[in-house]
């Protein structure tokens, strides 16, 4: 009979559970219990800072945040970086929202017209997650409650060609500036280049519109070499035009750069000796066709490798008129020599060396 005892203790077990189960939820349903779940604790709402917002100029700079907790003082970090390393500490400090700072010694350390990041930190040690600004020192105009796009939020700084540069090649080089920021969309770019500084006539006249990058490269022979040209750029919305110089915002363009465009000389044609000639003597007279336009100076070397490192003879200084020259000194006999010359222009532009000859000393 034992083996029938476990089997029938386990389903009396069963049925005993499921009697008092039973009876429980119908004791509770009639309220003789009570509530249930008098044991669970109510968690307090989590606290911290939502609905942040800032506006960044120089001179002053407002952080406004919506706060649930228990703090009294709040701190305003600030960073170049979304990870706020070196930030500024304690760039602004407050008693409620918004924090205003209006001491414009701490911008020392920072430049317009840049992406910055921040937070707010309670004196609990509760701090905010990273928000985004932009610093604009520029103040708008507002009309009818909207920001007023002309002119433009402030002006391009030039970088290519720099201020009195010599362009080579006026077929393979582009402009160069800033980009500007322009709100949420892209800024276009009114360009120009004259060979006079008050920008009357003009060479190029060109709105890019939208440009990323800022970059633009002029058309095939628009620009003619020997010449000096005056250029500037100006950041403006893709519907509306720079101011004037002499208005009220002539100050949205760029600064004038200039730049001359080269005009270097041909490179002369070497004619005597020929190449794997002998000379009659150590110092050999060397004959040349002259270079287009003529030019203020050649230039001649002659050096015992064709690399033109082991230098025997050089000048730098020969007469644009002359087509010959003697070799005074610094040649041997029985030596293997190289040659190459190049010309210089009046405004000192240098020509290409002309292709190198070699000769033999007696």
């Amino acid at each position: 009979m034992d083996k029938y005892r476990t089997p029938i203790l386990a389903l009396s077990l069963t049925v005993l559970t499921l009697a008092v189960v039973s009876t429980f939820l119908t004791l509770n349903q009639r309220g003789v219990l009570g509530d249930t779940t008098s044991n669970e604790v109510d968690l307090p709402t989590q606290m911290g800072f939502s609905s942040m917002e800032s506006s960044l100029k120089q001179g002053e700079a407002s952080f406004s945040f919506d706060y649930d907790g228990v703090g009294t003082m709040f701190k305003v970090n600030l960073s170049l970086l979304p990870s706020m390393d070196n930030a500024y500490p304690v760039f602004g400090l407050g008693k409620d929202s918004p924090v205003v700072v209006s001491d414009p010694s701490k911008w020392n350390e920072y430049v317009c017209d840049k992406v910055y990041y921040w937070t707010v930190e309670d004196d609990q040690g509760v701090v905010s997650e990273v928000q985004q600004a932009y610093a604009d020192c520029i103040d708008r105009k507002v009309t009818d409650g909207r920001i007023d796009n002309t002119p433009p939020y402030y002006p391009p700084n030039l970088l290519f060609p720099l201020n009195g540069a010599v362009i080579l090649n006026p077929n393979y080089f582009s402009f160069d500036w800033t980009d500007v920021l322009d709100g949420p969309g892209r800024p276009g770019y009114l360009f120009q280049v004259s060979e006079n500084s008050s920008f009357e006539p003009r060479v190029l006249d060109q709105y890019l519109y939208a440009a990323t990058p800022s970059l633009y490269r002029p058309p095939t022979d628009s620009l003619v070499k020997g010449k000096t040209y005056y250029w500037r750029v100006c950041g403006t919305e893709s519907y509306s035009v720079c101011s004037p110089t002499g208005t009220t915002y002539a100050d949205d363009w760029s600064p004038v750069w200039s730049f001359r465009v080269a005009n270097p000389p041909t490179a002369p044609v070497l004619t005597n000796p020929s190449t794997g000639a002998s000379t009659t003597s150590v110092k050999p007279l060397l004959k040349w066709r002259a270079s287009t336009p003529r030019p203020a100076v050649y230039q001649l070397q002659v050096a015992k490798n064709p690399g033109m490192t082991q230098m025997a003879y050089q000048k730098a200084n020969i007469a644009g008129s002359a087509t010959q020259f003697t070799v005074p000194s610094g040649l041997v006999i029985k030596t293997k020599y190289y040659w190459r010359m190049r010309a210089k222009s009046s405004t000192g532009d240098w020509g290409p060396w002309s292709k190198k000859r070699w000769f033999m000393t007696p």
